[in-house]
């Protein structure tokens, strides 16, 4: 409801808004555009005024891109557009909630809370959650929130700006801080920490002076920027990678349990929409063993590590895991002889290695009857969609998985089929 003006929310959140929000819903199934229009028209012709109509149909729309994000809990939120993009996801915001819990810390505040996703998950896993939100509409669905999931009295929800909030030191005596800064504006994502709201000196600056602080985080922040006495753990979804938290102070690993972590990289399962919240610790790969991996040819089996593996700059820590190496130094691809399993890449079975051509390609793939191509491409110019149109396939086969790469300047084409190396991803 980003383009909603904040009266238009407030009657939303009336009797008579909520009876409209009723009929929106039992006259949409799902949510789809020309439906939208029926149902706009229907309630136009019985009196609604077209405003409320058309923030009762934004919600609706929200709620329903939500859901896979959010849980069954989208269906009764309360949305906005800017506010839906920077959410947490469910299982990330559950996560998040752990650390806070598994480091005894009963008291939080929340800034920049949004619509509340991390919010929630706090008070949900029993913490006491001081939440803080400078936009008006955004606030007024952050209240909203929280009456809506019962969870009023452990949450109190506060206008704020975070800058003002750090700079005139109104955080002193805080036990704990979570703060996701504002990364998108009008034009889309902002890339610059400095231009971030509020900017990455403010999320410094708050770590210093509270003696537990998380932070969200950009997952392409500079590893250079990164604090020492933080620590750093690269999160990924279903095989997304979705964040970068800094955790300082009682948050660490070297506070909760005396593990001396400086990078980690988490895998989390994608749950669906009607799946209960996942309340335990999920796999982490951290920064130990050897910092470097011997380089060989391609062998047998060849390992497509996690993205949150490869931002935390880990593969090497992996490659130690899986008996496995480098098969260029650059590249972020594995071999080894024989298949371990692990939630912390993709494997598969190379059936065969060409020297890059595609009338060579196209060749093996249609000696194997292939009816069409998965390709995945590592240091390699072309764009997968343009090679999968000029292969021209024809073959009723399988599928074959194609990855495309240089094995120190030589292109090739590895021809390969998924291995079951990448087990459910389930809590420990």
């Amino acid at each position: 409801m980003a383009s909603t003006n904040q009266d238009a929310v407030a009657r939303l959140m009336t009797a008579e808004g909520r009876v409209l929000l009723d009929q929106v819903a039992s006259q949409l199934d799902g949510y789809d555009e020309i439906q939208a229009l029926r149902v706009s028209s229907r309630l136009h012709a019985v009196g609604h005024s077209g405003e409320l109509i058309a923030a009762a149909l934004t919600l609706a729309r929200l709620r329903h891109r939500a859901a896979g994000r959010l849980g069954p809990a989208s269906a009764r939120l309360w949305l906005t557009v800017d506010g839906l993009e920077q959410a947490s996801r469910r299982e990330v915001a559950a996560h998040h909630a752990h650390r806070f819990v598994r480091a005894r810390i009963t008291r939080v505040v929340d800034l920049g809370a949004g619509i509340g996703s991390d919010t929630l998950a706090f008070a949900e896993a029993g913490l006491h959650v001081q939440a803080h939100e400078r936009d008006p509409v955004t606030l007024a669905c952050l209240r909203a929130n929280v009456a809506e999931l019962g969870l009023g009295n452990r949450v109190t929800v506060h206008p704020g700006d975070v800058n003002t909030l750090v700079e005139q030191s109104r955080l002193d005596g805080t036990e704990a801080a979570f703060i996701d800064p504002a990364r998108r504006d009008a034009r889309g994502r902002i890339r610059d920490p400095a231009r971030w709201s509020p900017p990455y000196r403010t999320v410094v600056r708050l770590a210093e002076s509270v003696p537990a602080v998380g932070a969200k985080l950009a997952p392409g922040l500079d590893h250079a920027v990164i604090p020492s006495e933080a620590e750093a753990e690269w999160v990924s979804v279903g095989g997304e990678l979705k964040e970068v938290v800094l955790w300082w102070g009682r948050l660490t690993s070297r506070a909760i349990d005396g593990e001396d972590v400086r990078r980690r990289a988490t895998v989390l399962r994608a749950q669906g929409p009607g799946e209960p919240r996942e309340t335990m610790g999920p796999p982490s790969l951290t920064a130990t063993g050897p910092e470097e991996t011997r380089v060989a040819e391609v062998e047998p089996v060849v390992y497509e590590p996690d993205p949150a593996v490869m931002r935390a700059g880990l593969v090497t820590h992996l490659a130690a895991q899986l008996g496995a190496h480098r098969i260029d130094p650059h590249l972020a691809l594995l071999s080894a002889t024989t298949v371990v399993p692990t939630p912390f890449a993709h494997a598969y079975h190379v059936e065969e290695t060409l020297a890059f051509s595609l009338p060579r390609l196209r060749a093996a793939l249609r000696a194997r009857d292939a009816r069409q191509v998965v390709i995945k491409t590592r240091a390699f110019a072309v764009e997968p969609d343009q090679i999968r149109r000029r292969l021209r396939l024809t073959g009723s086969g399988p599928t074959v998985v194609v990855i495309l790469t240089r094995l120190g300047d030589r292109p090739v084409a590895l021809l390969a089929r998924p291995a079951l190396s990448r087990p459910p991803l389930v809590a420990e």
